[in-house]
């Protein structure tokens, strides 16, 4: 086999390298990770959007719930 080159000694400017890329990639991240979502919605806004969509939805009378039960 053919003997391997040693590895360029580590440098403060291969140090700034890494710190630039790794900055950069955290802020490109956190760009498209708000881009990517939706808008969070508060609790009165679950809330109200819950009840719209159970609007139409009726629920068995109590008295009449013994005799739905399945075994």
């Amino acid at each position: 086999m053919a003997p391997r080159r040693p590895s360029p000694p580590y440098t403060k400017q291969t140090h700034r390298q890494h710190a630039d890329f790794i900055q950069h990639f955290t802020r490109r991240e956190a760009q498209t990770r708000l881009s990517r979502g939706p808008d969070a919605l508060t609790a009165a806004q679950q809330h109200a959007a819950l009840r719209e969509q159970l609007k139409d939805v009726h629920f068995l009378k109590p008295d009449y719930a013994d005799n739905s039960k399945t075994l």
